[in-house]
């Protein structure tokens, strides 16, 4: 290697555009700012909201992890409306969230503080036995 090429190295740019209308990727990071407010709009309608464009999200821990995926499973039962209001039954995909809670169950036995295994050990049943009438259903 040259002495000049010695201790340079390369520059990575995301060249993407987020938007259609975007000409050029702003330069200053305000970018995450934009995404954030893109995601927020499209998430959910203000009509009864007052939220005033900021939301405070719950705590990043395993307990509402799985809380989050037992909802799906929920939506995909047909128990709960997803975000736009619709109702609908998919048990494919119910049944492959609950084998996903269960393969976490799996991989994470010995690791869980008490509170955490009677949590995910407690969906997974309750889960399984609302998949079961669900599924039983004419």
């Amino acid at each position: 290697m040259e002495k000049d090429e010695e201790g340079k190295g390369f520059e990575v740019r995301d060249k993407r555009k987020l938007w259609q209308d975007e000409d050029v990727k702003d330069e200053q990071g305000d970018n995450g700012r934009r995404q954030d407010a893109h995601w927020h709009e499209q998430t959910h309608t203000h009509d009864d909201c007052s939220c005033n464009g900021s939301h405070t999200l719950p705590e990043a821990s395993f307990i509402n992890f799985i809380a989050g995926l037992s909802t799906n499973v929920m939506v995909s039962l047909g128990i709960l409306q997803d975000p736009s209001g619709e109702s609908y039954k998919d048990l494919t995909v119910a049944q492959y969230l609950i084998d996903m809670i269960a393969m976490l169950q799996g991989k994470t036995k010995g690791n869980l503080d008490d509170t955490e295994n009677k949590y995910i050990t407690d969906v997974l049943s309750q889960l399984r036995m609302a998949y079961v009438s669900v599924a039983n259903q004419p």
